[in-house]
């Protein structure tokens, strides 16, 4: 049995979500196929340099096309046709561009096993930056993709609420994603000495509470008692001359500079554009025994508690200042650090082991092996 991975993307080694989750699911997945294929895209030309590499004899990566969503959607399907055998399963990794392909290849091979891994909410992820009128058309094709799919996969709870409302339960699955445990194990508690140290990382945009950690920096009345910086990047504006800014930071990284902080901000939003599931970051904070301040929703409810981490109502500025300007006055902080060791205790249950063995039982689930 082979399993073709479906994936409108070029893997790159320092890329986002998906890169991150293909640089450990591909190389754990393998042994349970006697053959891994990988329809994906060619690379910018600037970035030939960053390509994931599979080195393994049963894994074939097929560059189908040039970085273009359309010619994507028109080759890739023929490609997986010449290789696909009855009993194969196909993986579409996200359910627009390539839930389109996974599409056109049911229509053509009716027994064809179509399982989508849905890594967010497309069209309104794309409602920012594309308008009301594409984030409609975007909503309407997608939800024909996915009926044309045996199973949908989500990667978190709240994922897989969305699907619900139109999609039967009975075809929905949740799997989080995964963090390498390994890395992390030299990771220790913070002494959270003065000044602590606070880190947003990730992509500097307002779905993922940015505009909230462009205010705490502002505020006077943190000023000397914190150092409050970020990592990450912006699509749109250039910070290179802010004193909080740090650069970009490489996935292979993050083990490393997550230990640049005491505290970790993870204030994604679950308005407009929620749905991107248990994000690998939240995961990595946990495994690295960082302190965890996070909005009170069910993005990060899913994996966080009142036991590995400090809650704060979503939005409330104020509030979070406050937990701040309190762990910074309390004398003890041990039970800042126990908080830190049930982060890091509780990643363990989000292991690439498990994530795979989670994987594998959607496709017992529907006999396919």
């Amino acid at each position: 049995m082979n399993l073709h991975i479906v994936v409108s993307g070029a893997l790159y080694k320092h890329g986002g979500g998906v890169d991150t989750w293909a640089g450990y699911f591909i190389p754990n997945i393998r042994k349970h196929f006697d053959k891994v294929y990988i329809y994906c895209t060619k690379p910018f030309p600037d970035r030939q340099g960053e390509l994931q590499e599979f080195y393994d004899n049963n894994v074939e990566v097929l560059r189908v096309s040039d970085p273009k969503a359309y010619l994507f959607i028109k080759n890739a399907p023929s490609f997986l046709e010449e290789r696909y055998r009855k009993g194969d399963i196909v993986l579409a990794i996200g359910t627009l561009v390539s839930g389109w392909v996974a599409y056109k290849i049911k229509n053509r091979m009716k027994d064809a096993n179509i399982v989508g891994w849905a890594r967010g909410i497309p069209h309104r992820e794309k409602l920012e930056t594309k308008g009301i009128l594409k984030s409609f058309i975007y909503k309407k094709l997608e939800r024909k993709f996915i009926k044309k799919m045996d199973v949908l996969i989500a990667n978190g709870a709240d994922t897989a609420e969305y699907y619900n409302r139109f999609s039967p339960r009975s075809r929905i699955f949740v799997v989080p994603n995964a963090v390498d445990i390994n890395k992390f194990k030299c990771a220790e508690i913070s002494e959270f000495s003065n000044p602590i140290k606070v880190g947003f990382y990730g992509r500097f945009v307002k779905a993922k509470g940015f505009n909230y950690f462009l205010e705490l920096v502002d505020d006077k009345s943190l000023n000397g008692d914190f150092l409050i910086r970020a990592w990450g990047w912006s699509e749109s504006q250039d910070f290179d001359d802010k004193e909080w800014y740090m650069g970009f930071y490489n996935s292979d990284e993050v083990h490393k500079v997550l230990l640049e902080s005491d505290i970790v901000l993870l204030l994604n939003s679950s308005k407009g554009a929620f749905g991107g599931g248990v994000s690998h970051l939240l995961l990595e904070s946990m495994a690295a025994a960082r302190l965890i301040i996070a909005w009170d929703n069910k993005i990060h409810c899913q994996v966080l508690n009142e036991a590995n981490a400090i809650l704060v109502r979503e939005g409330d500025l104020e509030a979070l200042k406050n937990v701040l300007l309190e762990i910074h006055s309390s004398v003890n902080k041990d039970a800042y650090k126990i908080l830190c060791l049930n982060a890091k205790r509780d990643a363990g249950r989000y292991s690439i082991d498990e994530h795979i063995k989670k994987f594998l039982n959607v496709l017992r689930e529907m006999n396919w092996i």
